[in-house]
């Protein structure tokens, strides 16, 4: 990413709710969902200054994933509703369940302040990791094998959606160290399915207590363009 400004995502989305409220569209977002609930608004749109980038994010100012108000068990579930609009992202020729991918970066790593999860494809390499490597359904393991030079705590999750299971909430659960270190976690889920035939989800989550001098970035093991 390279923002001029950590404040140009709020910028721009005020200038998507204002096109919006006079006309109904979402320009210059891609599209604009509003609702009652609170914090549970939000639009889909290219990210500013990297247009091949597609990008999710609430109306509401929330910081990023370490705001302690995505740990509400009421905090709406964004991991859910930005894979669901992932098709905004993904070409109809590649969405497929393996193919998406989700990620957030972490607090001491990103260029804005305010939430956003990126939507694309899962790089090829990183797909074929998961698919080979050994990973189970009750809890958070350490990966023996790095992805894009990153280890990673991973687990896989059953289910055709995100509706029961809210990653961020999970990994400040159950990922040792990250509910006391969120400004330092980053986030990655992958639709999978595992060798066994079972779908699902894999969830990746690395946490940095402090910046390391290569920082991990879920971000990265995304192809924006789904090349």
């Amino acid at each position: 990413m390279s923002f001029t400004s950590r404040a140009a995502l709020g910028i721009v989305l005020k200038s998507c709710e204002v096109t919006y409220r006079i006309s109904g569209g979402a320009f210059p977002c891609l599209k604009i969902v509003e609702a009652e609930a609170p914090l549970a608004s939000y639009a889909v749109l290219r990210e500013p200054a990297a247009s091949e980038r597609t990008i999710f994010t609430p109306l509401s100012a929330l910081s990023g994933v370490e705001d302690p108000r995505l740990l509400d068990p009421a905090s709406p579930n964004y991991f859910e509703m930005a894979w669901r609009e992932r098709s905004l992202a993904v070409p109809a020729t590649e969405d497929k369940w393996n193919d998406t991918a989700l990620a957030i970066n972490a607090a001491i790593f990103r260029t804005q302040d305010h939430f956003h999860i990126h939507i694309g494809c899962v790089k090829p390499r990183v797909r074929r990791a998961l698919a080979t490597s050994s990973m189970s359904l009750l809890q958070f393991q350490q990966m023996k094998m790095r992805l894009e030079g990153q280890l990673y705590f991973a687990r896989f999750v059953e289910g055709d959606d995100l509706a029961k299971v809210n990653p961020v909430q999970l990994v400040a659960r159950e990922v040792p160290n990250a509910a006391a270190n969120m400004k330092g976690v980053t986030i990655g889920v992958t639709g999978g399915q595992r060798e066994d035939g079972v779908k699902g989800f894999y969830v990746l989550a690395n946490v940095m207590t402090s910046l390391p001098r290569r920082p991990a970035s879920a971000e990265g093991l995304l192809d924006p363009k789904c090349n």
